[in-house]
């Protein structure tokens, strides 16, 4: 729905253009630089989130300590990280460093992944979601992301997955 809005006595008319989240239905203005999150949306995807790390597959080669690593892991594997190493590994075999490395990652609890690339050591870490620095089309770009890795890794849809974590409990 598209109004118009006046600015001031007698000045000119800013347009606002409000739109609905297809996601969330949260409505808001796309005139504004940073669109406010939906709340209901960020409490979901914290669910679902939690709802992962308690069914996740055993068999998966990826384990997780706490719903963090979790967190942390899904963000990545959606493609919201952030390269921060990429070495060549000479003199050494890559799947050595990539263990090492790995394992200091996981003892220093650094907010990192580390993985063996094309003869190179390649370092990542998850994009920052805070609530009020993440605007909301690109926390549901985020959301969708992470829902598609769950499909992947569990076959279901995140409401599907919701809905089994809540019949568990």
């Amino acid at each position: 729905m598209t109004s118009a809005q006046s600015v001031g006595t007698g000045q000119s008319r800013q347009q606002q253009k409000r739109v609905q989240c297809p996601c969330c239905e949260h409505v808001f203005d796309t005139n504004k630089s940073q669109k406010p999150r939906s709340l209901e949306q960020h409490k979901r995807f914290f669910g679902l989130i939690r709802a992962a790390h308690h069914h996740w597959p055993e068999n998966h080669e990826t384990q997780f300590a706490d719903e963090h690593d979790c967190r942390r892991w899904l963000t990545m594997k959606a493609g919201f990280r952030n390269l921060v190493l990429q070495m060549p590994i000479t003199g050494a075999k890559p799947d050595v460093i990539g263990g090492i490395v790995g394992a200091a990652l996981k003892a220093a609890d650094a907010h990192a992944m580390a993985s063996i690339y094309k003869g190179k050591l390649v370092v990542w870490t998850p994009k920052s979601i805070r609530f009020d620095r993440m605007s909301h089309m690109e926390f549901c770009t985020l959301n969708n992301a992470v829902e598609d890795v769950i499909k992947d890794v569990f076959g279901v849809t995140g409401d599907e997955l919701l809905e089994q974590h809540k019949a568990a409990a």
